[in-house]
């Protein structure tokens, strides 16, 4: 895993810990948003949003493709100029 792959993971765990009020350690990549950390929709569209304070663009329309913290990682890392 790249350097730049490496800050977007960390990035997104610690944002999505704050946001939800756990420790970074308690969020899995495999976590599902909705069944695992209890988020509902609102909650999901909320958090993908505050990512563009941080320079992290994604698109309404592709948020219903989103349902794991991997999910989201891949797809930030999948964007052009990320890496």
């Amino acid at each position: 895993m790249s350097d730049t792959e490496q800050k977007i993971k960390h990035l997104v765990i610690q944002k999505l810990a704050d946001y939800i009020g756990v420790e970074t350690e308690d969020i899995n990549l495999e976590d599902f948003l909705d069944e695992d950390l209890h988020l509902n929709t609102a909650e999901i569209t909320d958090f993908i949003q505050k990512l563009s304070e941080n320079g992290i663009e994604i698109e309404e329309s592709e948020f219903g493709k989103i349902e794991t913290v991997s999910d989201l990682i891949d797809h930030i890392l999948s964007q052009p100029g990320i890496i």
